[in-house]
């Protein structure tokens, strides 16, 4: 009995011996070789879709993730690029980056020149419409403007674009005005507006 019970520990001991030689020998692995890319705060596995390809630069597509709802294919309100090397997704706007808690919807993108980040429209629940350049990180946003203090209604998102030099963002908005009472409405029109990001903080303050 008593040379049962030892070796019963010693096989004990060497089932423990072998799960922590496992284990050290999965410590001390190479790291898995990757191509050389922007280090983001959030990694996925993948959106459940792709909605619309907005840019591309160098190995990296930025595009608006999908979701299915009552059977159609929506935007998710995220930003999400793709390394097309290894075919891996990374959520680029993951939750907090405009504010802890804060719900928000991102649409449209251009890629800021040397991979300094990307600009895009950002929605949040009755705040208008903003203009913000976030970090290809995915942990820094700066808030460039909105629709309010650019005197316009609505930003097309989908016509956004940076100049060569990055100092310049153009793109298109709807301009709202209200006829004379007697006419009984308003009137739209478009027009190209360009934003100076120059002359912007080259750190602006993250808008909450």
């Amino acid at each position: 009995m008593i040379g049962l019970r030892i070796f019963g520990v010693r096989r004990a001991l060497g089932w423990a011996s072998l799960c922590w030689l496992v284990l050290a020998l999965t410590a001390c692995a190479a790291p898995e070789s990757r191509p050389a890319g922007p280090r983001l705060a959030e990694v996925r596995a993948a959106p459940e879709g792709v909605y619309r390809e907005l840019a591309v630069q160098g190995d990296w597509l930025l595009f608006e993730g999908a979701r299915t709802a009552f059977g159609q294919q929506l935007p998710d309100g995220r930003l999400w690029l793709l390394e097309r090397a290894s075919g891996s997704y990374r959520l680029l706007t993951p939750a907090g980056l405009f504010g802890e808690g804060r719900a928000f919807f991102a649409s449209g993108g251009a890629f800021l020149p040397n991979g300094a980040g990307v600009v895009t429209k950002v929605n949040f629940d009755g705040d208008g419409e903003n203009l913000y350049r976030v970090a290809l990180t995915g942990e820094r946003a700066d808030f460039l403007g909105d629709a309010e203090t650019l005197g316009v209604a609505s930003i097309a998102e989908a016509t956004l674009e940076l100049s060569e030099d990055g100092q310049q963002l153009r793109f298109e908005a709807t301009r709202v005005q209200l006829l004379p009472a007697a006419a009984d409405g308003w009137s739209e029109t478009r027009a190209t507006l360009t934003l100076e990001l120059s002359k912007l903080p080259a750190t602006g303050a993250r808008r909450r």
